[in-house]
């Protein structure tokens, strides 16, 4: 028998058993039973389906399609519910890929999550891609270099999945402001949990660019 079909049907069983006694979310249900062979599954498949993706290339893509059920699922439990099954197999997948990019590079890359303004944060509590390279530290950290101040939010803007994709653009500009000290002369690993036209990429980008960094990567868990 495959183990990773035995693991799913104890999974299943475990999660039927618990459900009676606490009622899961929607989300949570499909979130508890992810695998890495699912998530490695679709990774394959988004990569076959780059050459079709704009916003996909070497140094600014995303590892899973977010409009898949599954992977809508993982990035809604992490984001709005810190869901620690969602992060932990959020950051395998997301370490695999940078162990990749970390392999290319003559000296540790720094890591840095993209910045929520301090408005933002005050009202969530909490930073999802912060959460996640923190997750990622700890499972690769002699790796990496985590510089979560590399980044910083200078202007408090509207949330881009409330506004059309057109907007988006003008929404992040010239909306973050990278720290030279820390940035200059190396290269940089930005994580996001979700990317949709790019536009906060291609502003990390910029910022960390115009500060001296010398390479810029950008990954998305989804996209």
């Amino acid at each position: 028998m495959n183990p990773y079909s035995l693991v799913e049907k104890l999974c299943k069983i475990n999660v039927y058993l618990f459900d009676q006694l606490v009622p899961p979310r929607k989300n949570e249900y499909e979130v508890v039973c992810i695998t890495q062979e699912k998530l490695q599954k679709l990774r394959r498949q988004a990569y076959k389906d780059s050459s079709n993706n704009r916003l996909y290339n070497k140094h600014a893509h995303s590892l899973l399609p977010y409009r898949h059920k599954i992977v809508t699922a993982l990035v809604s439990e992490l984001k709005y519910h810190r869901n620690q099954h969602a992060i932990d197999v959020a950051t395998d997948l997301l370490a695999e890929e940078l162990l990749g990019i970390c392999g290319e590079e003559l000296s540790q890359p720094l890591l840095a999550p993209v910045p929520m303004h301090t408005e933002r944060r005050a009202e969530r509590g909490y930073n999802p891609p912060d959460i996640l390279c923190e997750s990622i530290m700890h499972k690769i950290g002699s790796s990496l270099i985590y510089t979560p101040d590399a980044l910083k939010r200078i202007r408090h803007t509207v949330p881009q999945q409330k506004i059309t994709r057109a907007a988006r653009i003008l929404n992040v500009r010239k909306s973050m402001l990278a720290e030279p000290t820390i940035v200059r002369g190396h290269t940089i690993i930005v994580i996001d949990d979700v990317t949709t036209t790019g536009s906060t990429f291609h502003e990390a980008r910029r910022a960390l660019i115009q500060a001296g960094a010398t390479r810029v990567y950008c990954i998305a868990l989804a996209g």
